[in-house]
């Protein structure tokens, strides 16, 4: 009996199937996922932080020199907030912090990480007294042209609240637009405080009139005597329609007089 060809088809299909694994053509491997290697460890780190008084004002200028370890002979100086960074740091160091007018400190550190330290100095002369009752007196210097004769001079009722170096002088008798104060700090005999933020904010802005605003910016250097405290404000008197409209006048000079009398 003859058997048809369809009879053998399933046979032919197995064999077909197998070849490949009878010496056919072969099917590629999956190829293995190597991770890639860890990263290096690192060999050097980063000493940050601030240098302030006890208070929190931070203190701009002081060196940080490493005396042992990583770097010896290494210094930098903090920013105006105080701030310091050392890169490229490794083990134990030894370090000395030192300002003009502030007693010197030592503080030993392990830097194995990135590493933050905060330092405090101690000034040498106690910041002098001012907390109390004053009147102060702000008074434009030179021609000041487009400045009214009545924002040229102008007198305040102030009171400075103190902790150890920093100051809080808030400001009465007068129609003020936002509050009337400003901050600031004293070393030894020496007064300093800043009016407003570099254009990021206000100084103290006075209503004149209805239509008359001025603006009171700038920083304060001034010394400190019992009765008295007398310096220069360097900065801006600024005159304007309404508390957030362009000015309209200013006066810029470095040596406008702020005079602040114990009441």
């Amino acid at each position: 009996m003859k058997r048809s060809r369809a009879a053998f088809r399933p046979l032919l299909v197995l064999v077909t199937t197998l070849l490949p694994a009878c010496g056919g053509n072969p099917i590629a491997p999956t190829p293995k996922v190597v991770p890639p290697p860890p990263p290096p460890a690192p060999t050097s780190f980063r000493l940050t932080g601030a240098v302030t008084e006890p208070v929190g004002l931070p203190i701009d200028g002081a060196q940080i020199l490493i005396l042992a370890g990583t770097g010896q002979g290494r210094s930098v100086r903090t920013a105006q907030d105080g701030t310091y960074l050392f890169p490229d740091l490794n083990g134990d160091v030894t370090i000395e912090i030192t300002r003009d007018g502030y007693v010197a400190s030592h503080r030993d550190v392990t830097v194995d990480h990135d590493t933050a330290l905060a330092i405090e100095l101690a000034p040498v002369e106690a910041p002098a007294s001012v907390a109390g009752d004053w009147r102060v007196t702000f008074a434009a210097n030179g021609a000041c042209p487009g400045i009214p004769e009545e924002a040229r001079k102008r007198t305040y009722a102030a009171t400075i609240t103190q902790s150890g170096a920093a100051i809080v002088v808030d400001l009465s008798g007068a129609e003020f637009v936002g509050p009337p104060h400003f901050s600031g700090f004293v070393r030894g005999n020496r007064f300093a405080a800043l009016l407003g933020d570099n254009f990021a904010a206000n100084g103290v802005v006075e209503k004149l009139g209805e239509q008359l605003f001025l603006d009171l910016e700038g920083q304060i250097a001034a010394t400190i005597s019992p009765a008295r405290i007398v310096g220069t404000l360097d900065g801006d008197f600024l005159i304007g329609s309404g508390p957030d409209r362009p000015y309209s006048a200013w006066c810029t000079d470095s040596n406008h007089t702020v005079t602040f009398e114990r009441q």
